[in-house]
């Protein structure tokens, strides 16, 4: 499935991803948004999950102020430090804040219910193969 972001440029975002640590003891987890150099800053996150838990992540998006309205791509990927758990690319639409305001699949600071409906099923393949790797270790 196709996961999109519309965004105004020079706004900054947040991508929420819920993570559900299923094995029977903690885990130091590793989230990051990289191959954004071209519109964004990378960004990541280290945190620790609970047995049986879950855990909400928010991921810093700050688009960059020269950057040119378009379609862009991001990698996601969840590792536990040596390894990948999860990957998935998210297309990231940025326009001006005049096209963001007439068109309801933009994000301004805000999520509209289109995007928290995507936001979710990028967390949703992101937990499933999380959980599939977690059961073969």
């Amino acid at each position: 499935s196709e996961k999109i972001l519309s965004l105004e440029s020079d706004k900054a975002s947040t991508i929420h991803l819920v993570i559900q640590n299923d094995a029977a003891e903690s885990k130091i987890l590793f989230l990051s948004l990289s191959e954004v150099s071209d519109f964004s800053e990378s960004a990541s996150k280290t945190f620790t999950v609970e047995p049986y838990q879950s855990t909400n992540i928010f991921l810093p998006l700050n688009i960059n102020s020269n950057v040119e309205e378009g379609t862009y791509t991001a990698i996601v990927e969840l590792s536990d430090g040596s390894s990948i758990l999860a990957s998935d690319t998210i297309t990231i639409n940025i326009g001006d804040a005049e096209e963001a305001s007439e068109s309801p699949g933009y994000l301004s600071l805000g999520l509209s219910k289109t995007n928290l409906v995507i936001l979710n099923l990028l967390m949703i393949i992101i937990l499933l193969v999380f959980i599939v790797l977690l059961k073969h270790i």
